[in-house]
């Protein structure tokens, strides 16, 4: 039976940005793992398309030096 934790983290919904695909690509297979929804970007300037697009991240995961 889950715990009451794992339900919560699987209605969180997560922005991904990262423009290394090889490790956007592993780190998406993980966080989906915990996480019910990774939306993926590959660099700042599609990050902010898809904030403003879906609007209701829970979280944002982001590389600290990113393009664009």
């Amino acid at each position: 039976m889950p715990s009451i934790n794992n339900k919560l983290l699987k209605k969180v919904k997560v922005l991904y940005v990262e423009d290394e695909i090889e490790i956007q690509n592993v780190t998406t297979e993980a966080l989906s793992l915990i996480f019910s929804e990774i939306i993926p970007a590959s660099n700042g300037e599609e990050a902010l398309e898809l904030y403003h697009e879906h609007g209701d991240f829970d979280i944002i995961v982001t590389d600290i030096n990113m393009p664009k």
